[in-house]
């Protein structure tokens, strides 16, 4: 059985159903706007249309209305969601070319929100702006569509964090647009507020490795922006190499370089590429020891796509042996031919790219938080090299440059206390990798960053208590509670909840990282300022400024209690029965009730984005627009286009949801819905609780504890 199906019930025709899902057909396939005129597309309409007719469909200038009048329904719609957000929104941002050269800005937007559906805690993302930019790609120019985007879609008091990519005018831009902020009084860091893009940074790091080992293209940008006292073409002079002439000559001939000219050579023609799929089928049925062989063909790298020099040299060593059968077979392929030496130095350039592939795969996802890995991934990748410097000397030139860019990104995150927030929030990390890991005055100004930014927030909810009862009092306030969200939903009592795809495959990816680490091994944050209330602005009495100092007194209490009470709770760690299908939404959508003040922090920081990624989806969907039949579309169009593509997309329905059990949820096979809707109806809780737990007899959960499975203590 390929797929699954569900009948869906039929709905009736109307002209305002048909024109609504043309138009998103038109939308979501790139589908240029002129294919309605095409009179074979609406001869097939009016084929199987049997209610409509010829002027019934719309031509080209009527699509185009629609799809207009569409986006400013679905836009209307996304700013509501936005506005009703339980936090602040975080922001990524690039800029893509179109083929004309025009360039443009993409904005998407994150926050936390509750699904309409179930209740449950979720990760949204927006595309809210796709907007040309005219004139030079500064960072003031920049700084000012950015803003611009900001007061349209209404948060420029809601703005968190912003993640950009590592380029030079990306540090004009957070300047201009502090400036722009700092004038409508919005307070907002320059540093502080900006995220660098952890796998931008990675990116970064291998190239400066790999310009030691291969020459790579003049006019990659990346490689412009590399330091000018840096080497213009690989060195091989380390002791290592000149103690192993054999392996030195090997890298001087640039085996990477090699490697790329075979694949270029090899798929430079329908032939070439018949005959090394031959050959692969071959050798898998003449050899008994490449009957293991994947049926797959070389790739070429691509610098727009990270890790893609890696990928082409995994490829090629996994296929090795059909292309040195293929070259055996053709002297006129013989230049291309590698010796064992050169084949032992990919090996050890692809265990090196390696490294950096898993981590940068590891925090690239947008459905589930990956900020609070940032630093100690920075750390352990840090620690890795200097194990890979030990294991592969002759390659410690490379790495040593690789280990040099990443000390000098991990310094500039440092100074973004929101990375230090990110970790706290996050129940298998808290303080405890702060305080095994930096200084104690590093660790004891994160500590107080942490301390004042939970002080802002219960000053804030003192606020709304007061605002809300209209009255002044100098009682200290009940312990706070989460005003902007209703409680917990309950327990689902049949289906338990297991953690997201987006969830499992990052505990996958931590999971190979550890097993990579353990192989390999066989700094400061400045105190973010305290911001307390000044009471009124004009002149206070002595009983006001009294008041004042108990209530801020009182406020400090209650910020150490939750400290200290978070954690009292200790660490989530290996072992522990919370980590299996551990899901950082998931714990905090059921411990919100139990730690308030961070369940705010969490609401503010778990949107933020560690990469730049989802602007990276945005391009490449883009692609698929821009294409030469539609490369006329107007800037305004191409804007539209891709927001409600975006848009659609991510509101198509996953008809396999909660089809894909865990081993826990294959258990609960004995429980009639209709006794539980019964038993429910009548009140009979005891009863309900009863059928529950005979349902669970048998199957290894005698003992299970129902509310320790939605992470409450």
């Amino acid at each position: 059985m390929m797929g699954l199906k569900r009948n869906r019930e039929r709905e009736p025709f109307t002209l305002e159903g048909f024109l609504d899902r043309l138009a998103k057909w038109v939308v979501v396939d790139d589908q240029s706007l002129d294919v309605v005129d095409c009179p074979e597309l609406r001869d097939l309409l009016l084929y199987i249309g049997v209610e409509l007719s010829d002027d019934d469909i719309p031509h080209r200038t009527k699509l185009s209305e629609i799809i207009t009048t569409n986006f400013k329904q679905e836009y209307m719609a996304m700013l509501l969601d936005i506005e009703n957000s339980l936090g602040c929104v975080s922001f990524t941002s690039d800029i893509w070319s179109r083929q004309n050269q025009e360039g443009y800005m993409g904005v998407t937007v994150h926050y936390l929100a509750r699904c309409p559906a179930t209740g449950r805690l979720v990760l949204r993302c927006h595309l809210v702006a796709f907007r040309r930019i005219r004139g030079s790609h500064t960072g003031v120019n920049i700084g000012h569509v950015f803003m611009q985007v900001l007061k349209e879609i209404r948060c420029v008091e809601k703005i968190s964090a912003i993640t950009l990519n590592n380029a030079g005018n990306n540090n004009t831009m957070m300047e201009q647009l502090s400036d722009e902020l700092e004038l409508l009084g919005i307070p907002f860091d320059k540093d502080g507020n900006r995220i660098r893009c952890f796998p931008h940074v990675i990116n970064l790091a291998v190239k400066a490795g790999l310009k030691e080992l291969t020459e790579l293209p003049l006019f990659d940008q990346d490689i412009l922006d590399l330091e000018a006292s840096a080497q213009s073409t690989p060195s091989f002079s380390s002791d290592p190499l000149q103690n192993n002439p054999e392996y030195r000559d090997a890298l001087e001939s640039d085996v990477v370089a090699s490697v790329r000219k075979w694949v270029t050579a090899c798929r430079s023609s329908g032939q070439r590429r018949e005959e090394f799929e031959e050959t692969l089928h071959k050798l898998k049925t003449i050899d008994a020891t490449m009957k293991k062989l994947r049926l797959v063909g070389l790739l070429k790298d691509m610098d727009i796509h990270w890790s893609s020099t890696f990928r082409m040299i995994d490829r090629f060593l996994e296929t090795h042996p059909v292309s040195k059968e293929m070259i055996k077979n053709n002297p006129d392929l013989s230049q291309y031919e590698f010796t064992e030496m050169e084949i032992s130095v990919l090996a050890d350039i692809r265990y090196f790219l390696y490294v950096f592939h898993v981590v940068q795969e590891l925090v690239s996802g947008e459905k589930t938080p990956t900020l609070s890995l940032v630093l100690p991934m920075y750390e352990k990748l840090l620690v890795m090299l200097k194990d890979l410097r030990l294991q592969i000397p002759e390659l410690s030139h490379a790495i040593s440059v690789s280990s040099t860019k990443l000390e000098e990104y991990l310094n500039l995150s440092r100074r973004t206390r929101i990375y230090v927030l990110a970790m706290v929030i996050n129940p298998t990390i808290k303080f405890k990798w702060l305080e095994e890991n930096w200084d104690a005055d590093a660790y004891s100004n994160a500590r107080m960053t942490v301390f004042n930014v939970l002080l802002e927030y219960q000053q804030d909810i003192r606020k709304q208590t007061k605002n809300s009862q209209r009255t002044e009092s100098d009682t200290p306030p009940s312990p706070p509670t989460d005003s902007q969200s209703p409680p917990p939903i309950s327990r689902r009592l049949v289906s338990l909840p297991t953690a997201s795809d987006a969830a499992r495959a990052q505990a996958s990816g931590f999971e190979r990282l550890d097993e990579l680490a353990r192989t390999l091994s066989a700094s400061s944050i400045p105190a973010a300022s305290t911001s307390g209330t000044n009471g009124s602005s004009s002149a206070a009495n002595e009983d006001e400024a009294t008041i004042w100092q108990h209530e801020d007194l009182e406020d400090q209490r209650i910020v150490e209690a939750a400290i200290r009470a978070y954690e009292q709770e200790g660490v989530i760690s290996k072992g522990h029965p919370k980590m299996k299908d551990f899901d950082l939404l998931r714990f905090w959508q059921a411990e919100q009730g139990n730690h308030a003040l961070f369940w705010r922090v969490a609401c503010d920081v778990l949107p933020a984005q560690a990469s730049a990624v989802p602007c990276e989806r945005v391009f490449s969907s883009s692609k698929e627009t821009d294409t030469m039949r539609r490369s006329n579309l107007e800037e305004f169009t191409m804007e539209e286009l891709q927001i409600l593509k975006h848009r659609y997309r991510n509101d198509r329905i996953n008809f396999t949801e909660g089809l894909v059990c865990s081993e826990r949820e294959l258990s609960v096979i004995d429980m009639d819905p209709n006794v539980i809707d019964e038993l429910m109806a009548a009140g009979k809780i005891d009863e309900l609780k009863e059928y529950i737990d005979v349902s669970w007899e048998g199957w290894g959960m005698e003992e299970f504890d129902y509310d320790d499975d939605e992470g409450n203590n």
